[in-house]
């Protein structure tokens, strides 16, 4: 795995982990009668569907939708099964 992909999955579950434990503090929050913040929500909102829901929709499309895009050098399979390069360097 790429390491650009595997910082952007690292991101996505920081930022669940963080939107997790935000909506349990809310919950308990409610439920105890603990002081919360309408812009502790906010946060809350702005961490799962910003942060995380991004972060993953990056990571699918660079690893699955333009898998050949992170290819290091495109190539392509040659006669016999040998492997050249995808665009010929001269004319």
């Amino acid at each position: 795995m790429y390491r650009l992909v595997r910082f952007w999955l690292k991101t996505a579950c920081v930022f669940f982990i963080l939107g997790l434990l935000t909506g349990l503090y809310l919950k308990g929050a409610s439920l105890f009668g603990w002081p919360a913040a309408w812009s502790l929500v906010q946060a809350h909102t702005h961490v799962l569907l910003v942060g995380f829901m991004l972060m993953l929709i990056i990571d699918l499309l660079a690893t699955r939708m333009f898998p050949r895009l992170l290819e290091e050098p495109a190539t392509r399979p040659g006669p016999g099964g040998g492997r050249h390069p995808a665009r010929p360097t001269g004319r």
